[in-house]
């Protein structure tokens, strides 16, 4: 897939493909040459690199203001089913506990620094990037469990929170409502979030979950523009991973950066 600019910001996103290889082993740190120019980074006169979480299907958001992966004095304060803040561990007497990670549970990460691409990975969940004017940017992961416990609102009220003005939204490919089959009573939980609109159907008359129709909600109601939703589906148009159609631990990902 060819690179989305979040209009009116200076945030840019890209989803890969299946043909452009498996993502899901890809570590925060430096990002390699291959990457830099799968996604036409000028790596000339910055060295680019990569951040990316633990995705544990949950609601919290991970604030990646100075760099994870990079930083190796990195300090943890979580507000469990809202976010997760990380930041450099200081000599200002806080009381903290400085503590190395490279790749902490969350299911969003937010950021605003100039060559950092935050990364999420999928295969069949929803993978969501977020921009501002200000250039406050983010990735969310979402499957049916993160959007019950609501981490699409609380990534969009967190980057209000930081200072921007206007939030923006595009929602990459995931497993559609043509093949998403789930009993209604298996989505309850859901359905009762996010009314009767998130249960479909499939071609043969099975109940499935539009995954996408309650993403367009929770970006609405959070205040947020929804720029662009893609209509393939991760499992039946047979250029992406899917974990349902059975294949296993490989995963496409979704980069979001600054290009200033």
């Amino acid at each position: 897939m060819s690179h989305l600019g979040l209009s009116g910001t200076p945030v840019r996103a890209y989803w890969t493909e299946a043909s452009d290889g498996d993502f899901a082993s890809l570590k925060s740190g430096a990002l390699g040459p291959g990457i830099t120019k799968l996604l036409g980074l000028d790596s000339s006169a910055h060295k680019w690199r990569v951040s990316r979480v633990r995705q544990v299907h949950g609601g919290d958001v991970v604030i990646d203001a100075a760099g994870v992966g990079v930083a190796t004095d990195i300090v943890r304060d979580a507000v469990p089913g809202s976010a997760v803040d990380f930041r450099r561990a200081t000599d200002s007497g806080e009381d903290m506990t400085p503590r190395v990670s490279v790749c902490p549970e969350g299911d969003a990460i937010l950021s605003r620094e100039y060559g950092n691409c935050l990364l999420i990975v999928t295969a069949d969940c929803m993978s969501i990037s977020l921009g501002s004017p200000e250039g406050i940017y983010g990735a969310v992961h979402a499957g049916w469990r993160g959007l019950v416990a609501g981490v699409i609102e609380n990534a969009i009220d967190r980057m209000y929170g930081y200072g921007a003005s206007k939030v923006v939204a595009a929602i990459g490919p995931s497993i559609g409502k043509c093949c998403y089959e789930f009993s209604r009573n298996d989505a309850s939980q859901l359905i009762d979030k996010y009314g009767e609109s998130v249960m479909s159907s499939s071609s043969d008359g099975k109940d499935t979950v539009d995954l996408h129709s309650a993403a367009i909600q929770a970006i609405e109601e959070s205040g947020a523009e929804l720029l662009w939703n893609s209509e393939d589906c991760t499992y039946c148009s047979g250029k992406y991973y899917s974990y349902r159609r059975g294949d296993g631990a490989s995963r496409q990902g979704m980069f979001v950066w600054r290009d200033s």
